[in-house]
């Protein structure tokens, strides 16, 4: 009798034994559904960093697409100037045609005098007006030229104006752009924290709970 009670104890334990080791398969089970499930929670968090840097490189797209615009802009202008600019020295060649018309009407003008045979006082008459009118085209004409000249240095001023005021408003976007970058760069490293401090909570809750486990297990071998 005192045989069969040291076997039936030995096969109590054995028991106790077998159920430990069900306990354990089922604990190093959920340990690789729950290492499963961790590696898709790194899978994914790639996958919403990889989503933030396409929408920051799509940001990007779309600021060189208006650089592009603008620079499209910028050269119809300066087409325009140069179309503008070639009509005003049309407008200088004309009237220096026109001036000069005016003269050989004038030459014109004397040569028929003198040939209807003016006296000599007609003449000299004749001769100092047309002296004084000549003169006076050549005081006209001087004063275009430098009215020209004056023209055409506030034409060049102004260009200079709005070359300056280009570059300022290229160097206003290359601030925003930056800004932006910064912004983005900014939001990314708070996305990774955030993410890391996620997997840092997650990581505490799970050894908080096997060590809940071995603390029930402990209960039941000793219950055992």
């Amino acid at each position: 009798m005192v045989l069969t009670n040291s076997i039936l104890t030995d096969m109590v334990l054995t028991n106790s034994i077998l159920t430990d080791m069900v306990l354990t398969n089922s604990i190093l089970t959920d340990m690789v559904l729950i290492n499963s499930i961790l590696t898709d929670m790194v899978l994914i968090n790639s996958i919403l960093t990889d989503m933030v840097l396409i929408n920051s490189i799509l940001t990007d797209m779309v600021l060189t697409n208006s650089i592009l615009t603008d620079m499209v802009l910028t050269n119809s202008i300066l087409t325009d100037m140069v179309l503008i600019n070639s009509i005003l020295t049309d407008m200088v060649l004309i009237n220096s045609i026109l001036t000069d018309m005016v003269l050989i009407n004038s030459i014109l003008t004397d040569m028929g005098h003198h040939s209807r045979g003016a006296t000599g006082g007609e003449r000299r008459g004749e001769e100092e007006r047309g002296e004084e009118e000549r003169g006076e085209r050549e005081r006209r004409r001087e004063e275009r030229r430098r009215e020209e000249k004056r023209g055409g240095e506030e034409r060049r001023g102004g260009e200079r104006r709005r070359e300056e005021e280009g570059r300022g408003e290229r160097e206003r976007r290359r601030e925003e752009r930056r800004r932006e970058e910064k912004r983005g760069e900014e939001e990314r490293g708070e996305e990774r924290r955030v993410g890391e401090r996620r997997r840092e909570e997650e990581g505490r809750g799970e050894r908080e709970r096997r060590g809940g486990e071995r603390r029930r297990e402990e209960e039941k071998r000793e219950r055992v």
